[in-house]
């Protein structure tokens, strides 16, 4: 038998999907409880989700400043890696993805421990990386990283909830997410800021963040007074 989960995010009208991102995520969340059928886990993970839209508040509402800053540091990058492991494979799959959608850029998204025995060779000290790094096996892991690219001089930037003395001061910068989630649910919030830094990336590079990316020539943004 064939069935259609209806995820909302019909609202999400730009060509460069965010909203509905999530809103597909919260879906398998939910689809996952109904078939495990537990109440209690169904309770305990309705909170995480709850949780997770408390800290992308909280997140817009203190950082959005903080992240549009580093997309003016970094606007003339000529590149920006995204690694991340575990749930936050895909996280940073799709932050990579928004990047090169909105701010017409090249990106590339990895597995942290694959970039780090293979493509880790190839950063420079103007192409940022950005680590997808919450409490756990990826912020303990992110540390070795962070040593690397402190002695070669590699901008880093930290996205994680456990902002420790090592990552605090090896880290070019921290964004420390304003709230504590399992692990599994941290995808849930974590990608919010890679939604956020794409955005302003494109601004800050002189493009429509809304504009298709096949579109034959990338729409400008227009400023008070162009024609």
């Amino acid at each position: 038998m064939n069935t259609v989960i209806l995820t909302g995010g019909e609202d999400d009208q730009i060509s460069v999907k965010t909203k509905s991102y999530v809103q597909v995520l919260i879906s398998i969340y939910l689809f996952a409880l109904h078939l495990a059928g537990d109440v209690q886990l169904k309770r305990y993970w309705l909170d995480q989700i709850s949780l997770a839209a408390d800290g992308a508040h909280r997140l817009l509402q203190e950082q959005w400043n903080q992240i549009k800053q580093l997309a003016e540091e970094y606007a003339k990058a000529p590149q920006v890696f995204v690694l991340g492991t575990g749930p936050n494979l895909g996280t940073a799959e799709e932050g990579s993805l928004k990047i090169i959608e909105m701010a017409k850029m090249y990106s590339e998204c990895q597995e942290l421990e694959d970039f780090f025995h293979g493509r880790l060779r190839e950063v420079d000290q103007n192409s940022p990386l950005f680590f997808i790094a919450p409490q756990g096996h990826a912020s303990r892991r992110v540390l070795d990283f962070l040593t690397v690219t402190d002695m070669i001089q590699v901008p880093s930037i930290v996205l994680t909830n456990n902002v420790t003395s090592g990552i605090q001061r090896l880290a070019t910068h921290v964004i420390e997410l304003p709230v504590s989630l399992d692990e599994f649910a941290t995808p849930l919030l974590y990608i919010l800021p890679m939604h956020v830094f794409g955005y302003e990336m494109a601004l800050q590079r002189g493009y429509d963040p809304t504009a298709r990316r096949y579109d034959i020539v990338p729409q400008k943004v227009r400023y008070q007074g162009e024609s």
